[in-house]
């Protein structure tokens, strides 16, 4: 099995990787472009466990590892800085680092879980989102008013470019 623990950057990971049959530790940058990182996970044999601070980025690379039949841990990324202190920070000390927690049984792994989880109703994830609209109802009549806005902007904002792309791709949305 191998155990790898990788410093995840938007254009290429950092990753330090132990074979637990042979010992070897090996150290190597993976370019994310040109489907080098694709490559080398598929090229991996057996399940592999990988471990990464959380990150934007945690489900693309989640899928693909899942699709070669390997496991991603995230972690919470405070806990990961404040389990070692650093004179000096590099991206392969980042890597190695997140391989010892992997090994010493330490990484704090959090759990992601889905929208669907974590709200009980579409109601509560609306709110959440800052999305119901504003209400001024008195004297029996109900006024809505535009969005509340409570919720996280930048969650508001990539929702509305996911609509858009989608409505642009999905003719059943364009129509409506």
């Amino acid at each position: 099995m191998m155990i790898i623990g990788c410093d995840f950057h938007t254009r290429f990971q950092q990753i330090a990787m132990l074979d637990t049959e042979t010992g070897e530790i090996v150290e190597r940058r993976v370019e994310q472009e040109r489907g080098e990182a694709q490559a080398f996970y598929a090229a991996r044999p057996g399940p592999a466990q990988v471990g990464m601070e959380a990150t934007g980025y945690a489900r693309w690379f989640e899928r693909i590892l899942r699709e070669h039949g390997h496991e991603l841990w995230i972690g919470d990324a405070s806990a990961i800085r404040a389990a070692r202190v650093r004179q000096q920070k590099t991206d392969a000390r980042d890597a190695l680092h997140l391989l010892h927690l992997l090994l010493e049984d330490r990484f704090p792994k959090i759990r992601v879980s889905s929208p669907a989880e974590r709200f009980r109703n579409s109601r509560k994830l609306v709110s959440y989102l800052g999305l119901n609209p504003r209400e001024c109802s008195s004297g029996g009549q109900q006024r809505l008013g535009s969005i509340s806005k409570p919720g996280n902007p930048l969650v508001r904002f990539l929702l509305g470019e996911a609509v858009q792309t989608a409505a642009r791709t999905d003719p059943p949305l364009r129509r409506v």
